[in-house]
């Protein structure tokens, strides 16, 4: 079930031998026209497999539905896939999730491959094997566990992306540094998330070992891992509200709300000085989505919560921190209550 991490400079070379080791019988590419565009002809110079079939999607979290799942499916049934067959992620975490998803109900499980190419897949979402669709409004409604049997990590793709998308994955970097402590949270800060330097890899592999590190302990997902939610509740209930009016909303910029809102709740429901996560909260202001929420956004926001996954017997659960580097999960929060929050917040 473990996933093998490439995240060195040996990684392609070690990603060659490993393709070269397993004979796979065919090999199918999920890219999305972005990641075709910029990323496919670097995929192709590393000549880890001959003749891919490529099967290409529309970009953005739209495309994570059941009809682009379909197509795929039909796609690889099509170019004759079989239990020998490889399927691999050339994308983002929307690329992934597809990908993710398809390879676990075609043929009851194919091996996969994930190059994540955004900084949001490579801190986060290649990482854990959760895949995921979006349905009936909610977020990944429909999902299954599908480890990738490797990731391979190559930092050069980053150099395609422009700077919201860096600030983009690099608020999921924020995420780990709050649940890994105050002294991390300061380093992280210090980094200008703009440009991508020898300091900025390194954070970047910090938060992929952290994230495996969690995953190891709990793959899937019934209790450390739900600290990874931090910031996820209420940052998902916002971007499908944004989305569902027709928002350019990127994935980070609503987790940066939904970090805003549940730091401000963590000092409340434990008590802590009114400052105590101010830096934090004033520093995570310059990644959220410019926007502003009405009286009656929220009320549709919280309407949104009601299809979380986290809710039970119509309570939503939360991974709140009671410090930084300390989170408490499961912590039972009344809808009323989130709404009476919400509405007193700016």
């Amino acid at each position: 079930m473990d996933s093998l991490l490439l995240y060195e400079k040996d990684a392609i070379h070690k990603c060659n031998d490993w393709i070269s080791k397993k004979s796979y019988s065919s090999i199918h590419v999920l890219c999305d026209e972005n990641t075709y565009l910029h990323c496919y002809k670097i995929f192709q110079s590393w000549d880890l497999c001959e003749n891919p079939t490529v099967f290409v999607i529309s970009q953005g979290e739209k495309s994570k539905s059941l009809h682009f799942v379909e197509e795929f499916c039909k796609h690889c049934v099509e170019n004759n896939i079989d239990r020998r067959s490889l399927c691999i992620a050339l994308g983002g975490g929307v690329v992934c999730d597809i990908l993710g998803f398809s390879a676990s109900i075609l043929l009851r499980g194919i091996d996969t491959l994930y190059i994540p190419t955004s900084l949001m897949a490579m801190s986060d979402a290649a990482i854990g094997g959760k895949t995921g669709v979006n349905f009936s409004a909610g977020k990944n409604q429909l999902g299954t566990f599908h480890f990738p049997k490797l990731i391979l990590f190559h930092y050069d793709f980053l150099i395609t992306l422009d700077v919201r998308n860096l600030r983009n994955g690099f608020v999921e970097m924020i995420k780990h540094s709050l649940l890994k402590g105050e002294g991390d949270f300061k380093t992280i800060s210090s980094i200008v998330p703009d440009r991508v330097d020898e300091l900025f890899i390194k954070q970047i592999k910090t938060s992929i070992l952290f994230k495996n590190s969690i995953v190891l302990r709990d793959k899937l997902d019934t209790g450390e891992r739900n600290a990874l939610n931090l910031g996820h509740t209420l940052g998902h209930a916002i971007e499908s509200y944004l989305l569902d009016n027709s928002e350019d909303i990127l994935h980070g910029e609503a987790i940066a709300w939904g970090l805003i809102y549940e730091l401000q709740l963590s000092g409340i429901l434990f008590h802590k000085q009114i400052d105590y996560f101010q830096k934090a909260i004033q520093y995570l202001e310059q990644f959220k989505y410019k926007t502003s929420f009405s009286d009656t956004a929220k009320q549709k926001i919280v309407q949104r919560l009601i299809k979380d996954k986290k809710k039970k017997s119509g309570d939503i659960h939360f991974s709140l921190l009671k410090e930084y580097g300390l989170c408490e999960i499961h912590v039972k929060v009344e809808m009323d209550y989130i709404l009476k929050f919400l509405l007193e917040q700016k």
